[in-house]
């Protein structure tokens, strides 16, 4: 399958807020944010047809797009992998719970300085800054596995794909952190 990945306009400040804040706590690893347009030449390009039972959601196409692999860097995509990610299907509301939740936890050794409604509301401006369709049209495929060299593997390990199909739009938060 053909991917075509072209980087979209520059974050939002809404955007760049959480990122900010998830690096400030996340201080001995990282985070990394992509937003990008898909072309595919089929879609959805991240179901993977089942022998017996559900279809499997696959990103290799996307992780595995050379376009991809020149736009997040960081990322290490050329590099062997440590296994393939290992991804379910969830909703922008559960997003917003477990990245709000990452942040107020914070990393290994720093502590978000804000409030829990500060961090909440940090993840909500994040994704209404994001996508204009509903959250219902906004599919979110989330990891926490460290399936890329660029994991340190350990507690802090997540990522996230949000596909909004009507624009194309794909986005990509990743994050890290060690001990």
């Amino acid at each position: 399958m053909m991917l075509q990945v072209q980087e979209r306009a520059g974050p939002p400040p809404a955007v760049e807020g959480l990122v900010t804040a998830l690096e400030a706590v996340l201080s001995n690893g990282g985070v990394v944010f992509g937003d990008f347009t898909v072309h595919a030449d089929e879609w959805p390009w991240w179901y993977r047809p089942a022998e017996r039972g559900p279809e499997q959601l696959d990103l290799s196409p996307l992780l595995h797009a050379r376009d991809l692999e020149l736009l997040l860097p960081e990322l290490r995509l050329s590099e062997p992998w440590y296994a393939e990610p290992a991804c379910k299907l969830t909703t922008m509301f559960r997003f917003e719970a477990d990245a709000s939740s990452l942040l107020v936890a914070g990393g290994a050794y720093r502590a978000f300085t804000g409030t829990p409604l500060e961090a909440k509301r940090l993840v909500e401006g994040f994704s209404l800054a994001l996508f204009q369709a509903p959250y219902s049209e906004v599919r979110v495929i989330h990891g926490r596995n460290a399936w890329s060299r660029w994991f340190l593997d350990v507690a802090w390990d997540h990522t996230w794909v949000f596909i909004e199909e009507r624009e194309r739009r794909v986005c990509i938060l990743a994050t890290t952190d060690t001990d």
